[in-house]
């Protein structure tokens, strides 16, 4: 049960790491 609630934590941490490096990459040109 942890180790779900630590997958999905993780993938949210990714998903918006990867917001913000898509936000810097469009309104940084």
């Amino acid at each position: 049960m942890y180790a779900i609630m630590n997958m999905i934590e993780m993938r949210k941490q990714h998903h918006l790491s990867v917001g913000k490096m898509t936000a810097i990459f469009f309104f940084g040109h």
